[in-house]
């Protein structure tokens, strides 16, 4: 199958999802709107008057792409886990002149698209709201750059791996508990991981093996600058081979799940 075929279905499937989404982007955007106005009163005002130092600021508003890849992430999964346990879309598209590779490929693009459509405007007000507020030591923006765009793919990947990994009943009843719950608040969305490793070295070695850890520690290190965060570029590192090893595993649980007989 020649690739321009390939390219040519990916971009019709792709077209598709930009047209859903513009029907439903009002509702996307409210959403996004929502939640910056909590990550910005949250972080820039509460807390510091509770006594958060300033310096503190600016990594915690960087929570807000770490919100809104899970918030849209897991509507994604949602959806597909619900195609899959059906035999929806996903099936149909299965059966379409194209590797697997790009159907799957689409609904990551779509996913990407989607995130970055609501999330840099809502960096730019809370930027300009936070002015004052956001201390920047030396920002980086090529790699704040790569890091978002490997952090984006990856949550795109990892959303559709665990709506496909598990059955529709365990991923509804357990998925945040066991597996969400967990990554999200042991990510360093809460803290920051050197001062963790200070406090409690053993616990900061541990969630090493969270991927969340270098996507909020990555995103800090480009936004922020200094050094107060893990080496960016390692984090962009570990990120890639997150990546991997995540769509690795994808690719198995595809054929598991819409080729069981194999």
């Amino acid at each position: 199958m020649s690739l321009s075929t390939n390219i040519h279905i990916f971009c019709a499937l792709l077209h598709r999802d930009m047209l859903l989404l513009k029907q439903n982007l009002l509702g996307k955007v409210i959403d996004g709107f929502i939640m910056c106005f909590v990550i910005i009163t949250a972080t820039g005002y509460l807390l510091p008057a509770l006594g958060m130092p300033q310096q503190m600021i600016a990594p915690m508003f960087v929570n807000i792409f770490f919100n809104i890849f899970f918030m849209f992430g897991f509507s994604m999964s949602i959806n597909f886990a619900n195609e899959i346990k059906n035999k929806g879309r996903v099936f149909y598209l299965s059966t379409l002149p194209t590797t697997r590779f790009w159907v799957f490929a689409s609904y990551i693009a779509n996913f990407m698209i989607e995130a970055t459509i609501i999330v840099m405007p809502l960096l730019a007000i809370g930027l300009f709201v936070l002015r004052d507020r956001i201390i920047l030591v030396a920002p980086n923006p090529l790699l704040f750059v790569l890091i978002y765009i490997a952090s984006v793919v990856f949550f795109g990947t990892f959303m559709l791996l665990i709506s496909i990994h598990y059955t529709f009943d365990w991923f509804l009843d357990n998925i945040w508990a066991r597996r969400l719950t967990p990554m999200f608040n042991f990510g360093a969305t809460f803290f920051l991981w050197k001062q963790a490793f200070v406090v409690l070295p053993w616990f900061a070695i541990i969630t090493l093996f969270n991927p969340m850890v270098y996507i909020c520690e990555g995103l800090r290190a480009g936004f922020i600058g200094g050094d107060a965060f893990i080496n960016g570029w390692y984090s962009l590192i570990a990120i890639i081979g997150f990546t991997i090893a995540t769509t690795l595993t994808l690719n198995v649980s595809i054929k598991k799940r819409l080729d069981p007989v194999c």
